[in-house]
């Protein structure tokens, strides 16, 4: 049980780290949150996987087969970039599935921001040192049933900005003037929001 809540401490930690306004979680408070899957993108998780690592093993002339006499001629290396490739698409579509299995019943609603930033997102590049992209956060009210929520909607962009300009662009473009904007939320747990559009993956 410490290590469940020491896990959420720090998964809490790393997504305000940058941010005034703080992430309010629709997660089961005490518990690490989680990647929803379904059975059906379990099996696209493990078929993807096994691909991928034999891809790289192949890639990598263990296997005899590539010198018959029957492959002669062709690069060793080829069939298990392939085959790797190959992993790596079925784990993309494990996720676009688990996407939409996640937000098929979900609804648009209209909603008030009245509050907004953009901070900076830090990635690792080459040799160890870190690319700035830029992102966002935002603090959102709206009713739903009767009952008033206010969230932190997730982006619906899995790609970050590459400039503080970009991102403030973006949101202008999605959030009116009298500061309207629209989410999709999960009826069953409203404080579960996206920002704009559902998320593709």
């Amino acid at each position: 049980m410490k290590i469940e809540i020491k896990l959420r401490k720090l998964q809490d930690n790393l997504r305000n780290k940058g941010f005034r306004i703080k992430w309010i979680p629709w997660q089961e408070k005490g518990k690490p949150e989680y990647v929803y899957n379904s059975p059906l993108t379990h099996i696209f998780n493990i078929a993807g996987l096994v691909l991928f690592f034999a891809g790289i093993v192949s890639a990598a002339g263990i296997y005899e087969i590539w010198q018959n006499e029957y492959l002669s001629g062709i690069n060793p290396s080829l069939p298990g970039i392939f085959i790797s490739v190959s992993g790596m698409i079925f784990l993309l579509s494990g996720r676009i599935v688990a996407a939409f299995q996640k937000q098929k019943g979900w609804v648009r609603i209209e909603a008030d921001c009245i509050d907004r930033e953009t901070a900076q997102a830090f990635h690792l590049s080459g040799r160890g040192s870190k690319s700035k992209t830029w992102t966002y956060r935002l603090l959102c009210t709206f009713y739903f049933n009767g009952r008033k929520y206010t969230v932190t909607p997730e982006n619906s962009k899995i790609i970050s900005f590459n400039t503080k300009k970009q991102a403030e662009n973006y949101l202008e473009s999605r959030i009116s003037t009298d500061n309207k904007c629209f989410l999709y939320i999960d009826p069953q747990n409203p404080l579960h929001a996206v920002f704009d559009r559902k998320q593709k993956i």
